[in-house]
């Protein structure tokens, strides 16, 4: 289960998603309380911790330099995929399928979500329909519709207990990659 995804996290929906991974997944957490659960996947499962360096780090750079940032909303209602998965939507989602895209040809090796058919719609994951149930979560009181901005890009890597963020990108900017 251990992969990497490309990720655009969403930090203005993290008080409701953090709690929910700590409750459900806390062997997923991040260590690094500013790393951001929220977030839409653009590209994932993706390349294995060993081929993370400097060369596939510049590549990422030039994409996301090419990709500016972006305004999104998400309107607050839950919807749930066939398999049981629960997620908001964010509207206008074109902009994370161009992404999506944009990688996916740079990438051809790693298709979104492992299938070469159609990428699933753009969404923030509430609840994995694979991750154990534990009953209610405490809501918090966020105002919808959230206004959102897509400014960065992450490489995650998603392992119990090591999961982190390895490198962050700016949208449209020309600073180099942080390594995390």
């Amino acid at each position: 289960m251990a992969h990497s995804a490309i990720v655009i996290p969403v930090p203005e929906l993290e008080p409701l998603v953090r709690p929910r991974m700590r409750r459900a997944l806390p062997e997923f957490v991040f260590a690094d309380p500013e790393s951001v659960h929220a977030h839409v996947t653009v590209l994932g499962p993706f390349v294995s911790a060993e081929l993370v360096g400097p060369e596939l780090l510049d590549r990422l750079q030039d994409i996301f330099a090419g990709t500016g940032p972006f305004a999104f909303s998400v309107d607050g209602a839950q919807h749930t995929f066939e398999d049981g998965t629960v997620y908001l939507k964010p509207e206008p989602a074109e902009p994370f399928r161009a992404l999506t895209e944009t990688l996916w040809q740079a990438y051809p090796g790693y298709p979104p979500y492992g299938s070469p058919g159609p990428p699933p719609l753009p969404h923030v994951t509430l609840d994995y329909a694979w991750a154990p149930r534990v009953g209610d979560v405490d809501e918090v009181e966020l105002t919808f519709p959230a206004r959102c901005t897509a400014a960065v890009a992450c490489l995650n890597w998603y392992e119990p207990g090591k999961s982190r963020t390895m490198a962050s990108f700016v949208l449209g900017g020309v600073e180099g990659t942080t390594p995390a």
